[in-house]
């Protein structure tokens, strides 16, 4: 049995979900700023503010692990280059390879900040619905000329939806793989080889259908909005956004 992807939406009553989506991407775009802007005390902070989101949400830390692996090892080639491009003395040598102390702490923040970003939208994801998420979106873009609103808000919503179906088809068609025997194969190059076609043909399919489908019901970007509204629970969020960022850049 294939366990499904932490990657959506994840309905529930908390704090978290109730906040409303407007106020939900000012948070992502500036903690996502001001956590360039910062220093480890700073991140820390802002790490424990996002970890008692997640669990809040009720996110299975086990599953994010899982559904992210292969970003833990894009942050070990960013870390290693990191250590290796900034000079200083050195703390591990390989042959010529020399790896400095400077660059390895300079890439263990890189990496921390791009975890803390991807937490943050994850948090978002899973409390938030497509069709909110569009809304947000659209009512962000309204007074910027030019600009399709409700198109960009379409398009969001449904890369937002698709999201999970992808990362679901990959675990589906790894599962089948790995009941073939791929196991046996060491060589990684090898096995995301014979992984990726079959994974582009169904989620190619999968796109077709939905294509498909809303052409089907005549779906457009001209859809009834939803409408958006703000709580006290959204005011007092709005003021400890204003506080957290004032300190976290204060600390920094």
């Amino acid at each position: 049995m294939v366990e499904m992807s932490q990657l959506g939406y994840r309905h529930g009553n908390t704090i978290v979900h109730r906040f409303d989506v407007r106020l939900k991407i000012l948070y992502l775009a500036v903690f996502s700023l001001i956590s360039v802007h910062i220093s480890w005390i700073g991140l820390l902070v802002l790490t424990m503010v996002i970890v008692a989101a997640v669990s809040v949400v009720r996110l299975s830390i086990v599953s994010l692990f899982r559904d992210f692996r292969y970003l833990g090892v894009l942050m070990i080639f960013v870390l290693a280059a990191r250590s290796l491009s900034i000079p200083d003395h050195a703390f591990w040598r390989i042959d010529r390879l020399v790896f400095s102390h400077s660059g390895f702490m300079d890439g263990t923040i890189y990496c921390w900040r791009l975890t803390l970003i991807t937490l943050m939208g994850v948090v978002m994801l899973a409390s938030t619905r497509s069709s909110e998420i569009r809304a947000g979106i659209q009512w962000m873009l309204k007074p910027v000329p030019f600009i399709p609103e409700k198109k960009v808000g379409m398009m969001m919503g449904l890369i937002v939806r698709f999201i999970p179906v992808i990362l679901n088809q990959v675990m589906e068609t790894g599962q089948a793989l790995r009941a073939r025997g791929i196991e046996g194969r060491r060589n990684p190059f090898h096995r995301m080889a014979i992984l990726g076609p079959p994974l582009l043909r169904r989620t190619f399919l999968q796109a077709d259908r939905l294509v498909l489908a809303m052409e089907a019901r005549c779906y457009t970007e001209h859809r009834t909005e939803r409408p958006l509204s703000t709580t006290r629970l959204d005011w007092i969020g709005l003021v400890g956004l204003l506080g957290l960022s004032g300190m976290l850049l204060f600390v920094a």
